[in-house]
């Protein structure tokens, strides 16, 4: 197609002719072109978004947490507590091949630190060395206290730790 002086002026004599059909052909080519840039923007945000909650988390893990129980089950009732004990984490660690890494943990959220006349908002984890491995953990306050949990627990140090 060639585009010369006459062509270019017929636009412009129809363009300024039907001003309000102008406006709306390029209020809808704007719309359009809106419609489809922005759903995908908003998508590649979001993905960005879950992916950064997620950093530094082993993607082939899970967790298995005690609740009350949902079904009676061999006389007993429903609703009941359970727990998951020491020897059952070890009756897994020996018992599935498949397992690399596996450790208890237990976390408090929504808790309150108090150390003297300061109070910060916090959550409280207990964890043992190995859960590097499965989550790296952010530190705002550092406090190790050595537990004597079981008889052969022994002190841990952390390598960042200076003192």
């Amino acid at each position: 197609m060639r585009i010369d002086i006459d062509s270019c002026e017929e636009i412009l004599i129809t363009i300024t002719r039907n001003k309000t059909r102008s406006l709306l052909t390029a209020f809808g080519v704007f719309w359009g072109i809106f419609m489809l840039v922005a759903p995908i923007g908003g998508g590649q945000g979001m993905q960005q978004a879950m992916s950064s909650q997620f950093e530094g988390f082993a993607t082939n893990s899970a967790f298995l947490v005690s609740q009350k129980t949902g079904e009676a089950y061999k006389g007993f009732r429903k609703g009941r507590w359970w727990d998951l004990e020491l020897s059952d984490i070890e009756r897994l660690r020996h018992g599935v091949n498949e397992i690399d890494v596996i450790t208890p943990s237990i976390a408090y959220w929504g808790r309150t630190a108090i150390h003297g006349d300061k109070k910060y908002d916090c959550s409280v984890k207990g964890l043992y060395p190995e859960y590097e491995h499965i989550e790296h953990q952010e530190m705002n306050i550092l406090i190790y206290h050595t537990l004597n949990l079981e008889p052969h627990a022994q002190s841990y140090k952390h390598p960042n730790m200076n003192t």
